[in-house]
């Protein structure tokens, strides 16, 4: 009986050895595009709420057609802000 854990359970045994899991969840952030209110799949991820911006605004634009000038609006930040959440 072969009894070596797939190397996803092993990796995933390694970070909690190390105490890295804690600190990569803590600090991954994601935003789920259908929870702004569009009917997409699409989440993005990221380290920081400004990388989490971007690619949102980057996101919204080239699969929302959203103008430029909407993504700008403090609405719009706020808005988005408010729906980031940390991953894990």
């Amino acid at each position: 009986m072969n009894t070596k854990r797939p190397w996803a359970i092993q990796f995933y045994s390694k970070l909690v050895e190390l105490k890295w899991y804690n600190r990569i969840c803590l600090t991954m952030k994601a935003l789920a595009c259908r929870n702004a209110g569009f009917n997409c799949d699409a989440v993005i991820r990221g380290d920081t709420e400004d990388e989490i911006m971007a690619n949102t605004a980057e996101h919204a634009i080239k699969e929302h057609n959203m103008k430029p000038e909407d993504i700008a609006s403090e609405e719009f930040e706020e808005h988005v802000r408010s729906l980031i959440i940390t991953a894990c």
